[in-house]
């Protein structure tokens, strides 16, 4: 992410209520308080990073939450209109956690600002401390449809190798450690759904 495309203004946070373009589940100063409680090795390249960067991974984070996970509950009430308003994936209504504890209807629950902290500070290289991608990877196709397994490619002199799966494609998400925890044990999202989201 080159320095300079996003401002902490460009950071809308949803509070519960609504916001309208709401782009985050958190604030950049709750994610650093977050990550320097914890001191890893992605929490470290996030307190490295300009605010740019921490902008732009903290929106990359949410959006790849609310496309990656079903979540087990809906974001409209009966004879509301909500989902027309709504940008984000939270809040909802008549949600309950693992614990059997009802989540309030405009509430954003510890569970999802602490994965969204967790996927924030995955979305900044280590080595760069620049933001990037948070994605679901899918297996490449050559032009003919063949499912390429690996490829290899030399300068001098030229040469490339390319190997192919035997299976078809399937889709293959990174696993995000502690980000993906936190949901799983949440009672909010069902298990292994993926890119789809329930949402009324």
């Amino acid at each position: 992410m080159a320095e300079g495309l996003t401002e902490v203004d460009d950071l809308v946070v949803e509070d519960g209520t609504i916001v309208a373009g709401a782009n985050s589940y958190n604030t950049l100063a709750a994610i650093t308080a977050y990550a320097t409680l914890r001191q890893d090795t992605y929490a470290l390249a996030w307190l490295e990073a300009d605010e740019s960067n921490q902008v732009a991974a903290a929106i990359i984070a949410t959006d790849f939450m609310d496309k990656r996970w079903c979540f087990t509950s809906t974001i409209t009430d009966v004879g509301t209109d909500v989902l027309a308003a709504q940008d984000l994936e939270w809040p909802r209504f008549s949600q309950y956690d693992s614990r059997g504890v009802l989540i309030d209807d405009d509430e954003i629950p510890e569970w999802i600002t602490d994965a969204h902290s967790e996927y924030a500070v995955r979305a900044i290289d280590t080595t760069t401390f620049l933001a990037k991608a948070l994605q679901v990877d899918l297996v490449t196709q050559d032009e003919s449809g063949r499912f390429i397994k690996e490829t290899f490619e030399q300068v001098g002199p030229l040469r490339e190798q390319i190997k192919y799966s035997d299976s078809k494609a399937t889709r293959k998400t990174p696993d995000y450690g502690n980000a993906d925890n936190i949901l799983r044990n949440s009672g909010l999202v069902v298990l292994g759904a993926g890119s789809m989201a329930i949402r009324g």
